[in-house]
């Protein structure tokens, strides 16, 4: 029962670290006020590079997702208009850099 509880304790203080709804201040608050845990400057900049690490998951997991729907609309145009990879690639505007980019993803997936 005491190893329930204490799982339930670290979900919630990890939950309350890692959260990217709350704001810092808000998950300071939380930490001192239901955690009974002091916030010193060491803590302060431990938690910040906590929400840095949750920023940085939330931008990665995007930019997967917005690769996936460029790759699904070059292979939609290629389909319903019958366009080559290139002729998709700028009827899309995409640009040079990132054609290179899609190009090697596009393979990888063939």
């Amino acid at each position: 029962m005491q190893m329930i509880w204490l799982t339930t304790v670290l979900l919630t203080l990890l939950s309350t670290l890692l959260s990217i709804k709350e704001s810092v201040e808000k998950r300071k608050d939380v930490l001192e006020n239901e955690f009974h845990i002091p916030m010193t400057k060491e803590m302060e900049g431990d938690m910040q590079a906590m929400c840095n690490f949750s920023d940085a998951v939330e931008y990665y997991g995007e930019q997967k997702g917005y690769e996936k729907g460029v790759l699904a609309s070059i292979k939609n145009l290629q389909q319903t208009m019958n366009l080559s990879l290139q002729q998709a690639m700028d009827a899309l505007r995409v640009s040079k850099d990132d054609q290179v980019k899609y190009s090697k993803l596009f393979s990888a997936e063939a």
